[in-house]
């Protein structure tokens, strides 16, 4: 991923994502409506900025310039000084955007998300490879962009012969990372104890795949 790609990767995850049940269970709140223009400019800044520290630290992939965009999560990378305070800026300012209750629901989000990782890998989560992010523009799906980009992290993994996991937010996809060998592992819900989501609990899928070695392969 370089630099010049960020516009594209930038409109490619908004629209990839704009139907993704956590992003629809965060974003429809009742206090949340529709975003002022000075809000939508500052979140796209903020995105910027991000996807602008992952080309400089180099943990990023795009095919064609941002038509489809990964990004890895790397345990043995050392990101730079300057990475880490973007990275915890970007995380302060990308909050600071959010109503009373989207914060909330992220909060919710966040702290089973933890304590499942925490439950199901401990430790070992230190050493496992992480699939962070993976978006194909809506127009460019099935052409096998996903599936290269999801190679670069299997690859990896298996080169180290350590697990890898995914966060994924919406269960159509299991299939699709089924067919790299990643196996569900937990299934957390959001929503269920929320009296202002009057829909269904959204499900959120944690899955997890084990190293091939090069004669499984």
């Amino acid at each position: 991923m370089q630099i010049r790609d960020v516009p594209k990767v930038f409109d490619t995850t908004k629209r990839a994502n704009i139907d993704d049940p956590l992003n629809r269970y965060i974003k429809d709140t009742p206090d949340g409506g529709k975003p002022s223009g000075a809000r939508t400019a500052a979140g796209r800044a903020v995105m910027y900025l991000s996807y602008s520290n992952e080309a400089h630290e180099k943990i990023s992939w795009t095919i064609n310039h941002g038509e489809s965009y990964l990004r890895l999560g790397d345990p043995l990378h050392k990101k730079s000084r300057l990475a880490r305070v973007v990275e915890r800026v970007v995380g302060v300012l990308l909050v600071g955007l959010l109503t009373a209750e989207q914060k909330k629901r992220h909060g919710e989000f966040l702290r089973k998300l933890r304590a499942a990782l925490e439950e199901l890998f401990g430790d070992e989560l230190e050493r496992m490879v992480e699939l962070t992010s993976i978006a194909t523009a809506p127009e460019r799906q099935g052409r096998g962009y996903a599936s290269a980009l999801v190679h670069i992290v299997t690859d990896l993994a298996d080169a180290r012969g350590v697990d890898s996991w995914v966060v994924s937010s919406n269960t159509a996809n299991r299939g699709f990372y089924g067919s790299f060998g990643y196996k569900l592992a937990r299934t957390i819900y959001l929503g269920g104890d929320d009296p202002t989501w009057e829909k269904p609990p959204v499900a959120v899928d944690i899955m997890v795949r084990k190293p091939k070695s090069m004669r499984e392969k």
